[in-house]
């Protein structure tokens, strides 16, 4: 019986770290129950020459189908509970390979939509390779600085704790989503965002240096590339002008530079930063107006 236990045991567990939902104890006693049950039923139908074998011969059929099939077992055990809701598997995170840094899914949510599934299908489509991921998030650090970062990275963790009830949310789309459109992680992108907007001073040589960073990392791993067209693929300025419209939540107003951002830029760097700003966004502006080819795009 033992045996039994064991094997059923261990595919509840892979079944709720698959699902990312627990089991009350309510279903566990059900699904023990039913189990037992089921011995009993497959006693009942043991032929006469092995009754003198009794509950044995029954527990070790059992134990064999947990053994060759323990997932069609629990899931014959799950069937059988009795009154038991219409059981609702959370949406399985999409993203599961950017980490779960909480600051990192606070920063890229803005473009999270624009990646690939990681096949290169989406390319043709217009999506952007997941290798991008990784030159956005440094050439962010290395104009916004490490500091910045790292008060940021504080606050992010933050809110993942207030949110997180289990280990198991952590696979799960829902979860990220609370975390991502928390109203503290619009602050920290706020502030992070602020912050690059005022190292594009002289804003075409920063521009090109932000695409050179994306293209080189991009050409760096091309390798890793799953499709030709995904290997090919590079950083222009439609692209470019796509992620600052995205970060700066530029889409409703492009030309007029954020209040809130405004008003972050005042704190962060006085008048100066909201001249730089004003005048990012009409160069972004510009660049939007006259876009037109680019490799990539």
């Amino acid at each position: 019986m033992q045996g039994t236990l064991e094997a059923v045991h261990a595919q509840l567990l892979y079944r709720i770290r698959m699902t990312g939902q627990s089991l009350s104890a309510r279903d566990i006693s059900d699904i023990f129950g039913n189990l037992w049950m089921k011995i009993e039923s497959t006693f009942i139908d043991i032929d006469e020459d092995a009754l003198e074998e009794g509950w044995t011969f029954a527990v070790e059929r059992v134990y064999e189908a947990a053994q060759n099939n323990p997932g069609s077992l629990v899931r014959s055990l799950l069937r059988e509970r009795v009154a038991s809701p219409e059981e609702v598997i959370p949406e399985e995170d999409h993203d599961k390979d950017l980490s779960w840094d909480p600051y990192l899914r606070i920063i890229l949510s803005p473009i999270s939509d624009l990646l690939d599934p990681g096949d290169g299908s989406g390319i043709l489509l217009g999506k952007w390779p997941r290798r991008i991921v990784p030159a956005v998030i440094n050439a962010i650090r290395l104009l916004v600085g490490d500091e910045l970062i790292e008060d940021m990275s504080i606050r992010a963790n933050d809110i993942m704790a207030s949110l997180q009830t289990s280990a198991l949310d952590l696979d799960t789309e829902a979860f990220w989503q609370k975390v991502t459109k928390h109203r503290d992680a619009d602050s920290i992108r706020l502030q992070i965002f602020a912050r690059l907007v005022t190292k594009f001073q002289h804003y075409e040589k920063r521009r090109d240096w932000f695409l050179r960073i994306l293209n080189s990392e991009l050409a760096i791993t091309s390798d890793e590339a799953p499709s030709i067209l995904s290997a090919n693929w590079r950083v222009g300025e439609q692209s470019f002008v796509e992620i600052m419209t995205r970060f700066l939540v530029l889409h409703e107003d492009p030309s007029t530079l954020p209040h809130q951002l405004r008003e972050i830029l005042i704190l962060d760097s006085g008048t100066q930063g909201v001249t730089i700003g004003e005048d990012f966004i009409y160069n972004l502006s510009r660049d939007r107006d006259g876009q037109g080819s680019s490799f990539g795009d």
